[in-house]
């Protein structure tokens, strides 16, 4: 008995459905402000050792 319970019952009694591409775009898009910022703190970081402080 695949995907059922010992008493019958199906493994999953609610189906839920997700918007898969919606999902990877929101992700697409917090990688994009992580990967911006980072670059900005590490830009910054460079320009103070290379002004000697």
């Amino acid at each position: 008995m695949i995907g059922k319970a010992a008493n019958g019952a199906p493994a999953r009694p609610t189906q839920e459905s997700r918007n898969f591409y919606e999902e990877v775009n929101e992700l697409h898009k917090l990688a994009v402000l992580l990967t911006h910022g980072y670059s900005t703190e590490l830009y910054n970081y460079e320009e103070v050792q290379s002004g000697g402080f």
